[in-house]
């Protein structure tokens, strides 16, 4: 499988590809949905997104995310850090 995570450290790169494996066993010819390219993806680095809770995002509680870029046409498609096993699962301020 070709990686898509170039640029990310060692450890976070051998946990996202043993879980890609496991989850996403085609993603190496997975075609973006907004370009159709099959070009490749890029990932990380990790980022905090504020959750949406009941409507109304709540910027006190953060979920971990790993975004997954298009190497085409710069398209983002991200990955829970915590369900994927990047992070540990409900670190403070997180749901």
């Amino acid at each position: 499988m070709s990686s898509p995570v170039p640029h990310v450290d060692p450890a976070t790169k051998q946990k996202l590809e043993e879980w890609m494996r496991l989850k996403l066993p085609n993603f190496s010819s997975y075609h973006c949905p907004l370009c159709g390219m099959a070009s490749g993806w890029i990932a990380g680095p990790l980022v905090a997104m504020p959750a949406n809770q009941g409507g109304a995002v709540n910027f006190g509680t953060l979920v971990p995310v790993l975004p997954l870029t298009c190497s085409n046409c710069a398209y983002v498609l991200s990955l829970n850090a915590a369900l994927v096993g990047l992070v540990p699962a409900n670190p403070t301020g997180t749901p």
